[in-house]
């Protein structure tokens, strides 16, 4: 059994708000997006909502369905880079 770390939680937290953010402005369901990336629409939810940490080979699949860079993910709120 793993203890989450706080920074791992918060790095969770961040990464699900980025990728729920940017999945809607893409205008994709979680399953659309799952398709793209190879994975289930309940993965996708699980990340969303932060039971889940991913791999980097799955951060790769994401930023490419996305078309965005990895870091991108873990910065900040999406509507604070939009608004600079």
């Amino acid at each position: 059994m793993t203890v989450d770390r706080p920074a791992e939680i918060r790095l969770r937290k961040v990464l699900g708000q980025n990728l729920k953010t940017y999945r809607k402005s893409y205008g994709l369901t979680q399953a659309e997006l799952a398709e793209k990336v190879g994975v289930t629409q309940q993965y996708i939810g699980f990340l969303e909502n932060e039971y889940r940490t991913p791999s980097l080979q799955m951060l790769i699949g994401i930023s490419k369905a996305l078309e965005i860079e990895i870091p991108v993910l873990f910065k900040g709120s999406v509507d604070q880079r939009r608004s600079l």
